[in-house]
């Protein structure tokens, strides 16, 4: 299927801009927030904009930032609130609800930005992340979120576990088995992404 090609953009917040690419399909049915890291897996990106996803790959930055004259401290939660805010202020995206997909670090920083913009975001999506540093926020997100690790890391499976019983949305944990980084196996990538993909199409 052909899809649109993507837009760089320029993500002004309050804190800094930052790089992206946009890519919005036509009748687009939600629209998907990644790190840039993420969206370098470009199958993740392509199933769900052959799906009529539209799609912003965003440079987040990596932990908390310094931003303005003060140099205050930015947690990365609230780079992603500022980015979803952006989403709902241009032409292409402002009718659409926003998901996030996330790994690592940002999955923390979605959820914290989901429990912050209730009304915007749809459903959320960890694929190999690590949710429970959102801990004091989880019990406010109400988007329906999944968790999608590797079955055979057991700290991270027991750390998925631990947020999801903090959650009360629709929630769901899925392990894939015998693979220990989802990331380093085809297979196991696939299944993630259709996972992803099925979620995205049931919530958002």
């Amino acid at each position: 299927m052909d899809y649109p090609p993507g837009e760089n953009v320029q993500v002004k917040t309050p804190f800094m801009t930052l790089n992206g690419r946009l890519t919005v399909p036509p009748n687009s049915r939600g629209v998907v927030l990644l790190p840039l890291d993420y969206a370098r897996h470009e199958f993740f990106v392509r199933e769900l904009l052959e799906d009529g996803f539209a799609t912003l790959a965003v440079d987040l930055p990596g932990g908390n930032t310094l931003s303005g004259e003060a140099e205050t401290s930015v947690p990365l939660a609230s780079h992603v609130t500022a980015v979803t805010d952006w989403l709902a202020e241009q032409r292409a995206t402002q009718g659409l609800r926003v998901g996030y997909a996330g790994t690592g670090e940002s999955v923390g920083a979605m959820l914290a930005a989901a429990a912050d913009r209730v009304e915007r975001v749809g459903a959320v999506v960890s694929c190999g992340g690590m949710p429970n540093a959102a801990a004091d926020s989880l019990a406010r997100v109400e988007a329906p979120t999944l968790f999608i690790v590797g079955g055979d890391d057991a700290v991270m499976v027991q750390q998925n576990q631990e947020a999801l019983a903090l959650l009360r949305s629709k929630k769901q944990l899925e392990m894939v088995p015998d693979v220990f980084r989802i990331w380093d196996d085809d297979k196991a990538l696939e299944a993630a992404v259709r996972l992803t993909v099925e979620w995205f199409r049931k919530y958002l």
